[in-house]
């Protein structure tokens, strides 16, 4: 049986938690239980996503809202994201992760996508051979890039 863990981002000082979730269905708050800490934390309710039980390249577990580069093969894609450079190739795809519920599943959009409800996904094959390069949440200047082939 897999672990079923969500990630969220702490209303007041605004750091990541994950864990287990509870929705206060008295005060409709939304709260994560940290290990680390060993107590619920209230959280942002629209940074919340689940951990689909993957991993990217360097053993990061991947959350629901994170964005991934794969290294293009073949149709190289230019991609520069300054303040980054030289931790990631130069040549890159960029996937968000995200839900969709008319396929009960996970997988990856475009960055530019990955706010709309039911975004158009494909599987997670590959994720071991992508990096986490940051999420939706906080890194927002990323949803603009498109990096599809032209």
């Amino acid at each position: 049986m897999r672990e079923i863990k969500y990630r969220g981002k702490s209303i007041g000082e605004n750091k990541w938690v994950s864990g287990s979730l509870w929705r206060d269905t008295r005060d409709g708050t939304t709260h994560i239980w940290s290990e680390e800490l060993k107590c619920w934390v209230k959280v942002d309710p629209a940074t919340v996503g689940q951990f689909p039980n993957l991993h990217d390249k360097n053993g990061a577990e991947i959350c629901e809202g994170d964005i991934l580069a794969l290294p293009a093969n073949g149709k190289e894609v230019e991609f520069e994201f300054v303040g980054w450079e030289g931790l990631y190739p130069t040549y890159v795809r960029l996937y968000a992760v995200a839900y969709h519920a008319g396929e009960c599943g996970f997988g990856l959009c475009f960055p530019h996508e990955a706010l709309h409800d039911n975004p158009d996904i494909c599987g997670l094959a590959g994720h071991d051979r992508m990096y986490i390069i940051g999420n939706i949440h906080d890194n927002p200047e990323i949803l603009k890039t498109d990096t599809r082939s032209k």
